[in-house]
């Protein structure tokens, strides 16, 4: 569980900690706050940050090993996909080919 607060300060920040679980392969449960859902891409539980029963709700899913074990491997995937220096490289080096291309 990556709880956030949806304050000014912590608005379009991804966590750290967010990306460190995902490349673990652990199963994740984020806040409703902007970044942290789009940062887990699809790849785990959304929920309110101030509804205990969908937060409670989430955690219990997750006990099962197999539903566990499914979402730390789709949330590794995404990481892996997106939250390497590789991936970045290779984002940097597509946006670079763009801007040639483009004449700017």
């Amino acid at each position: 569980m990556i709880a956030s607060s949806d304050r000014a300060d912590a608005r379009g920040q991804l966590p750290a900690k967010l990306m460190d679980a995902m490349l673990a392969g652990r199963a994740v449960v984020v806040s409703d706050v902007p970044a942290a859902p789009w940062g887990l891409a699809g790849a785990g539980r959304v929920v309110s940050a101030d509804d205990v029963a969908e937060i409670t709700e989430a955690l219990r899913e997750f006990t099962s090993p197999v539903v566990r074990q499914r979402a730390g491997e789709a949330a590794r995937e995404v990481a892996l996909q997106s939250y390497t220096v590789d991936a970045a490289a290779e984002a940097f080096a597509q946006f670079c080919d763009r801007v040639i291309a483009a004449g700017r």
